[in-house]
Formats: C-alpha cells, structure tokens, sequence
C-alpha cells in the first residue's frame, strides 16, 4: 500500500504530463527545483502544506484529488451532479419527515454518516451522505 506522499506524488506526475510539462518547468512556476518536485513525484519527502495548496490552484484541482480521495478533479465543475442527482437531493431536502423511511430504503440504518466508498472502490471515489437524525 502506498503512502500519502507517494500518493499526491503519482497525482501530480499524472498532472504534469497531461499538461505536458517537465519536471524543471512546474519547479519554475512553483518558485522551486527540479529536484524537489523529483522528490514530490517519487513520495520520498513530505510536501509542504502551502506547496498542496499551490499545486492544487495551480492545476485547478481538489486538495481530495491530489490524495485520490476522489477522481473529482474539481468540485466546482458543472458536472458534478447531474441534474436527475440535483434534484434528488433538493426533494430529499425538502421533505425531512421522509429521511428515515429513506434512508431505510437505502440501508442507511442509525449511523450518522453512510460510507459508499465500498461501491465504487473501483473508480477510487469516495463519499460520504449525511443523514439527518434528530
């Protein structure tokens, strides 16, 4: 199993090569070397937080994508949910009294959180549904 650090570092080799850059040019626009973002790509140092922070702004990407918490590059995108989605979340919004008949429906018994991350293990996505337990 591979670490955090090797982790972010496969994201942002993947990152790097789909934009096409070497490893000297992100160096020059993260203000760093070639050898640091070396090391970055290979996990054998741990990247400074607002370094994250950059290489995240810079590829216009999630702090989850580069730790492959999901395959989302950005939240913000149009597509996130579809609009079949966004309108089961605002009719389950809208009708609490519904949530535990719902959430029976879907297996999401007294527990404040549901997990689905087993279901879509093969897409490397994770998330998380917030139940509204009184």
């Amino acid at each position: 199993m591979k670490n955090t650090n090797e982790i972010i570092g496969l994201q942002i080799k993947k990152l790097r090569e789909e934009k096409k850059l070497t490893q000297e040019n992100l160096a020059r626009i993260l203000h760093t070397s070639k050898q640091n973002i070396s090391r970055y790509e290979n996990g054998i140092v741990q990247i400074p937080l607002q370094t994250i922070n950059d290489i995240a702004s810079f590829f216009n990407v999630s702090i989850d994508f580069l730790f492959a918490k999901t395959n989302v590059k950005n939240y913000n995108q149009k597509d996130f949910f579809t609009d079949g989605e966004k309108s089961l979340v605002i009719a389950y919004r809208s009708h609490p009294e519904m949530h535990d008949a719902i959430n029976k429906i879907l297996g999401i018994n007294d527990i404040s959180t549901y997990s689905i991350e087993d279901d879509l293990i093969e897409t490397n996505t994770k998330i998380t549904v917030p139940t509204n337990k009184k």
